[in-house]
């Protein structure tokens, strides 16, 4: 029985760590980007069953050097996280998958990107995930699939891994996909105990395709 599945989303809310990113620029203010809001849709939430479950956002701020210059920046980045509830055995309900959105400012100068999600793949996104907070061990490549997400075609890749809950392991499978939409990097990322994979697949793909940014 699966009782604590928040690790399966250590990818998306550990992508934040991401975002610190600069432009080149003079001036003695602090360089400062705030991403728009990022949700899933209320129809896509009713046909797959999941829920809201925490939303926040998460102002990071970093001293940076570039072309000879120091300046202090602050990224804001909106994380949104939503799971979809089953009863578990003891009648308790217990979290069947998980998916989190994550909006990061796409800082650019001279037609450079200083953020670093805009060239990672999805891969590296998960890895880095998976190196910074040690709760999720991302495996195999299973497949890729494409998707229209943000009326833009993506590719959305799907892992196995691991996830540790106090100690214990479970296989889980992974999903993961960043689009460029209005001046920022949007980031999905979903994922399941591998023995739901027949219940909670397809409902994932539809999150994906369910994303909407900006929002109020």
């Amino acid at each position: 029985m699966y009782t604590r599945r928040r690790a399966l989303l250590i990818g998306a809310v550990g992508l934040t760590a991401l975002s610190g990113c600069t432009e080149l620029a003079t001036g003695d203010e602090p360089l400062s980007r705030e991403a728009s809001p990022v949700a899933i849709s209320e129809s896509v939430l009713s046909e797959t069953g999941h829920e809201l479950q925490k939303e926040r956002t998460e102002t990071l701020t970093e001293e940076v050097e570039a072309g000879g210059e120091s300046r202090e920046v602050e990224a804001t980045n909106h994380i949104t996280l939503y799971a979809n509830t089953v009863e578990g055995l003891d009648g308790e309900d217990i979290e069947s998958s998980l998916f989190g959105v994550v909006s990061t400012p796409a800082f650019e100068f001279v037609g450079r990107s200083f953020n670093p999600i805009a060239d990672a793949d999805n891969e590296e996104i998960l890895e880095f995930a998976s190196s910074e907070f040690g709760e999720l061990e991302i495996g195999e490549k299973l497949e890729e699939t494409t998707l229209t997400v943000l009326d833009s075609e993506t590719t959305v890749s799907t892992f196995d891994g691991t996830a540790r809950f106090d100690g214990q392991r479970i296989d889980i499978r992974v999903y993961v996909t960043a689009v460029d939409h209005e001046d920022d990097i949007v980031l999905g990322v979903g994922g399941y105990p591998e023995d739901l994979e027949d219940d909670q697949a397809d409902d994932i793909l539809e999150l994906f395709e369910g994303i909407e940014h900006p929002v109020d």
